[in-house]
């Protein structure tokens, strides 16, 4: 065999080679790709799957103890108005609160204010303490109390990251395709750890962000 075959072979065994190497290298870096994709993903799943495990594992406690249907008449006609309320725990104190145009809309101020926890027939009249109804410009909240009210949901304090809100019959993840049905205004918008961030006011689920209702009360108590 003279020298001009052995170039040949070895050209063609280095040329195999790397062939070899670079399928090698090219799998390897495409499998630990996907690997770390996968990782990511079901990480994220997890997540997804801890808040809502969070949520539906205090559910029931918390729709039937701190969520409630709501309904005002005007000018004499019962049930005008409906809408969603939720109590809130805030400096040793309950509160009941729900959206600000439930109270006064468009110039139509609403009256005989009541509540009522799901699965029950008797109403609660709660006291108006305050109410703000800036409906453009997302500053739409009520302020009531009732002396039986003695459960509430949180505020957020750190977390205000929307994730659910809860109306009185329905549960919603809140994303940017999120629309609210009439009587869901007044429902809490909560985190993942069921604290409450704020209060829907718009079928768009625009909220009043949760700050300005505690700032409002903090007024109340000057």
């Amino acid at each position: 065999m003279d020298i001009k075959k052995y170039r040949i072979i070895i050209i063609l065994i280095s040329s195999a080679a790397s062939a070899i190497l670079f399928f090698a290298i090219f799998y390897s870096v495409k499998y630990f790709t996907f690997s770390r994709e996968a990782s990511n993903v079901i990480s994220e799943e997890k997540n997804k799957v801890n808040k809502y495990e969070y949520l539906l594992d205090n559910y029931t406690l918390i729709s039937l103890n701190t969520i409630f249907s709501g309904s005002a008449d005007y000018k004499g006609k019962e049930n005008a108005r409906k809408f969603t309320a939720f109590s809130l725990y805030y400096k040793d104190k309950f509160y009941i609160i729900t959206a600000g145009h439930s109270i006064d809309f468009e110039d139509m101020k609403f009256e005989n204010f009541r509540i009522k926890k799901q699965n029950k027939s008797e109403w609660i009249y709660p006291e108006l303490l305050y109410y703000d109804n800036d409906f453009e410009g997302n500053n739409d909240f009520a302020i009531f109390r009732h002396e039986s009210i003695n459960k509430g949901l949180f505020p957020a304090e750190d977390d205000i990251a929307p994730e659910f809100i809860l109306g009185s019959s329905i549960i919603k993840i809140f994303d940017s395709d999120t629309r609210a049905a009439y009587g869901e205004s007044g429902s809490p918008v909560i985190n993942s750890k069921c604290k409450v961030v704020g209060v829907l006011i718009k079928s768009t689920g625009e909220y009043t962000d949760i700050r300005n209702v505690l700032n409002a009360i903090d007024r109340l108590d000057e």
